[in-house]
């Protein structure tokens, strides 16, 4: 008898140990608050520019103040013995004899003023300006943040990231991988590639005579509940089966969650935001108000409108 209450009160022990954290949790609450995250885990897309202007700033800033003041270039090292040198700004830029032999340079730069960077010239070093940066034709960059603005003239490439403290622009056929920012607007020419871009304002298409805007039109409202494929409204969302083809000049207020493809017709709006799995269309002047999300391409026409995050 001894032996079958033992065996019982184990077996119930056993049982409830998978419990026991969470009985733990509920009578003392010790895990009400959120993790603590790196900006690093939560890829804030600046976070490689803050790296780079405190480095230059705990590193570099009483030389290059220097160098400001001397108007005469200096040569430095990191602490992990990285090359760099030291620029008053302003100028001709050219690379040392040795680089120009094999047609670039590892060395870090960090200018004083505003810079410009030869075409055809590849700099795999970070590159850090006080003042604008602006880069020739072909120019190839590793890194670079420039307090001012920044411009990338015909096919340049940037490999890891790029941020400017004021405008940057792209013209045409520029690759940019990685992370590229600015913190008042950016502007893409035709033919740009990229990865990952933040703006308070992005523009593309650099089109000689685009096509004028829609004409302005009142929109037909159309209820969520009414939308082809409609399956549920819960949880803030709209869930719809199938592909969803909005006519032109309507306005859907909600957050869509489609199981197909999006095509929004020409002047048409969604004041929310939207997450399509098979692809979204937006013709000319379309707007969606709220973050948009492609599981496959997004393809838009002009004067279109996304308010962001925009993912595909």
């Amino acid at each position: 008898m001894l032996m079958a209450i033992a065996f019982f009160s184990l077996t119930i022990a056993w049982l409830a140990l998978p419990f026991l954290p969470a009985l733990r949790e509920l009578t003392r609450g010790t895990d009400t608050a959120p993790l603590n995250v790196s900006p690093t885990a939560l890829g804030e897309i600046r976070e490689f520019a803050r790296v780079c202007r405190t480095m230059v700033a705990e590193n570099l800033g009483p030389a290059l103040a220097a160098v400001t003041a001397s108007g005469e270039e200096e040569a430095a090292r990191l602490p992990d013995g990285t090359p760099v040198r030291l620029l008053p700004g302003g100028g001709d830029f050219a690379l040392l004899p040795a680089e120009r032999e094999q047609g670039y340079t590892e060395r870090v730069l960090a200018a004083a003023g505003d810079l410009a960077l030869p075409a055809g010239e590849s700099f795999l070093g970070e590159i850090h300006t006080e003042g604008t940066l602006r880069c020739g034709e072909g120019v190839i960059l590793r890194a670079a943040l420039a307090v001012g603005d920044l411009s990338l003239a015909p096919g340049c490439v940037s490999l890891r990231w790029l941020h400017a403290d004021g405008e940057l622009r792209a013209e045409e056929d520029c690759a940019l991988y990685g992370r590229v920012s600015a913190d008042v607007a950016m502007r893409l020419e035709t033919d740009c590639r990229f990865e990952r871009l933040g703006a308070p304002r992005i523009l593309t298409g650099g089109a000689i005579d685009p096509p004028p805007p829609a004409p302005i039109k009142e929109r037909r409202e159309i209820e969520p509940k009414d939308l082809p494929g409609f399956v549920e409204e819960a949880g803030g969302r709209v869930l719809l089966k199938g592909n969803l083809d909005l006519p032109a000049h309507v306005s859907v207020t909600a957050d869509l969650v489609i199981t197909g493809k999006l095509s929004l017709g020409e002047g048409s709006e969604i004041l929310g935001s939207v997450k399509a799995r098979k692809g979204v269309v937006l013709e000319r002047s379309a707007k969606v108000l709220g973050a948009l999300v492609s599981g496959e391409s997004l393809r838009t026409g002009p004067h279109c409108r996304m308010d962001g995050p925009v993912l595909a």
